[in-house]
């Protein structure tokens, strides 16, 4: 009986040494995985430049490249509990603010690491929370911040 196992990497900031990604061709990789949610633009474009640099190393091996987009994927910055946690309730109305990611998130404001989010979103988008666990609804852009409305609540943690 022969068995048949596929290897999918995960590329991250940290996997950026083109000897790594060939030995891993060798053993028998067939995809590398890029969640661009993480990293900077120039970190991702980075990795994407070196899996492309350790394929040209092996050109008769197939291995596929697959970027996971997420869409409006932002990162909240500290909550202010000693549980590093909160409860997010249905009905209840957000800023989410652009502008300070270093100052900690509450129950009225959220803070996080994106500062261009509020040029991308309008008022009836849907931003999720937490993984899709929380979901709110924009109903207001300003220049610094979002205003948004819980439709489903839940727990959001730092």
């Amino acid at each position: 009986m022969t068995l048949f196992s596929e290897l999918t990497l995960d590329f991250r900031p940290q996997s950026n040494e083109i000897k790594n990604t060939v030995r891993l061709f060798d053993a028998g990789m067939m995809m590398g995985r890029l969640n661009i949610s993480h990293g900077t633009i120039k970190q991702n474009c980075t990795l994407v430049n070196k899996f492309k640099q350790a394929k040209r190393l092996r050109p008769h091996k197939t291995i596929g490249f697959m970027l996971e987009i997420k869409g409006k994927e932002i990162r909240l910055s500290n909550i202010n509990d000693k549980s590093r946690q909160m409860e997010i309730k249905s009905g209840d109305i957000l800023t989410l603010n652009c502008n300070n990611a270093s100052s900690f998130s509450n129950e009225s404001v959220l803070y996080c690491n994106n500062d261009v989010i509020q040029r991308y979103v309008k008022p009836n988008d849907v931003v999720n929370f937490n993984d899709g666990n929380v979901i709110a609804i924009v109903k207001e852009t300003k220049s610094e911040s979002l205003i948004l409305e819980c439709k489903i609540g839940g727990m959001l943690h730092s």
